[in-house]
């Protein structure tokens, strides 16, 4: 009898009949239904008038499946930033575009340097959340114009290509966290609207932490259990009420408390973040040129005895950012602005000694983009 969640309400009458009143008590507790799950469902029964008095406890109870998701907006921004770094490193990056996530993971395990549980746990954390979503399709329609998002659900089989966003398309990870991002600040909307002498504070994306998304872990059922009125009465069974108005203040005290507004300041594709503004300042300290075949050639060639041109890809990305913040001789080489202007150690080219003294300044852009 005590494992048995259905027993009928009329046996713990007869145990206090008996006076077996402790047994009966805890015959209670071990039934009791007071949480979450309750409160949404005598929530919903209450008649519009009187939700509508509630609106941040009412949008809490409708959307807590979303919210839940909001904690993985600095993984999956974290997980997009070493995707395409992975990517920019190698000199054929459609290797790692090509690779599905499975493959990915396996390639990973070769490099010494690359966390795999890491990687692994981000990647679970998206199958999840992409697929929790999906499921709550309809309560997405409120926040984003579904049909233009490229389409959520991710597996082991999906392309690390599709994860991306380039100038063409958009890329699952940029679609999740736009998403992610909107829910999170509706429920700071909703928060500053109930209480308008709260100062709304606003972060950019690109500084996000976990400590400025909405937490609640296990808090909510202890919350609701402290503001419930719960009784049981012989010839009446369970009376169970809720203070409404005092779970909602608990809930934004708890919850939502100098959480800020997110700003969206990424430009999720697939050029480096941080050098974003450089590439565009670059062109106006120095005029730029393509770089000619010849030259090309002949780096293609110590390219091709070498896949991984990371150490290339990084000095390339310290010039340029360098090189932003002023006026500078164009017809510079980039050997001469390395090892003089930089002091950076002539043991260490960009690409070999006889390259180097071919390129000069005007051709830092081409080579980032080839």
């Amino acid at each position: 009898i005590g494992n048995s969640k259905e027993c009928d309400t009329r046996l713990l009458s007869t145990f206090y009949e008996k006076g077996e009143s402790s047994f009966a008590c805890n015959l209670w507790r071990h039934r009791n239904i007071i949480g979450f799950d309750h409160l949404s469902q005598v929530f919903s029964s209450l008649p519009i008038c009187v939700s509508n008095q509630f609106p941040f406890l009412r949008k809490f109870l409708r959307e807590q499946p979303l919210l839940a998701c909001t904690k993985y907006i600095p993984d999956f921004i974290s997980l997009h930033l070493k995707l395409a770094q992975k990517s920019s490193q190698l000199y054929n990056s459609k290797k790692v575009q090509d690779m599905c996530i499975s493959d990915f993971l396996h390639f990973v395990t070769q490099e010494c340097n690359n966390n795999y549980v890491e990687y692994a746990t981000q990647f679970t954390n998206l199958t999840i959340t992409s697929s929790q979503l999906v499921e709550e399709k309809h309560k997405l329609d409120a926040y984003y114009p579904y049909k233009y998002v490229t389409p959520l659900v991710t597996h082991s089989n999906t392309r690390i290509g599709m994860l991306l966003s380039t100038a063409h398309q958009k890329g699952i990870l940029s679609s999740l966290i736009n998403i992610l991002v909107l829910i999170h600040n509706s429920f700071v909307i909703e928060y500053t609207q109930l209480f308008p002498t709260k100062h709304r504070r606003v972060i950019p994306l690109s500084l996000i932490t976990s400590r400025h998304l909405i937490s609640y872990k296990d808090r909510v059922d202890s919350i609701i259990a402290s503001n419930a009125r719960h009784s049981f009465r012989i010839g009446e069974g369970r009376l169970i009420e809720y203070n409404f108005f005092y779970i909602q203040k608990d809930f934004c005290n708890c919850f939502m408390i100098n959480k800020p507004y997110i700003e969206d300041d990424l430009d999720m594709e697939l050029t480096e973040l941080r050098l974003f503004n450089h590439l565009k300042t670059i062109q106006v300290n120095v005029p730029q040129e393509a770089i000619s075949e010849d030259i090309w050639n002949s780096i293609q060639e110590v390219f091709d005895q070498s896949a991984d041109i990371s150490d290339t890809i990084s000095l390339i990305e310290l010039v340029v950012s360098f090189v932003s913040f002023g006026k500078q001789r164009p017809q510079q080489t980039i050997k001469n602005y390395m090892h003089q202007i930089l002091k950076y150690p002539s043991s260490k080219p960009l690409i070999n000694s006889a390259t180097d003294e071919m390129c000069n300044l005007t051709h830092l852009l081409s080579l980032w983009e080839k």
